[in-house]
């Protein structure tokens, strides 16, 4: 089983073409992938953040309104 294996291996590469099909070296190289920040979404450590990049802080002297909660009253 061995010899029949190494065999054909040894036929497939010698046979015109063989390798040619399987050589790297005419293909050009493979474009490099697309560059990605790796601080993209977090925060740089040391670097203070940009005041004009934050939402405005709430103003604390508006009340928030709340309206009561009206639940239907089950029969007596």
């Amino acid at each position: 089983m061995r010899n029949t294996l190494a065999t054909l291996l040894l036929l497939t590469l010698v046979a015109p073409g063989g390798c040619a099909s399987s050589s790297r070296a005419d293909r050009p190289p493979a474009p490099p992938p697309p560059y990605t920040d790796p601080w993209e979404g977090h925060q740089e450590p040391d670097v203070e953040p940009d005041p004009a990049e934050q939402p405005p802080e709430p103003e604390e002297d508006t009340p928030i309104e709340v309206e009561p909660l009206e639940l239907p009253r089950a029969p007596l």
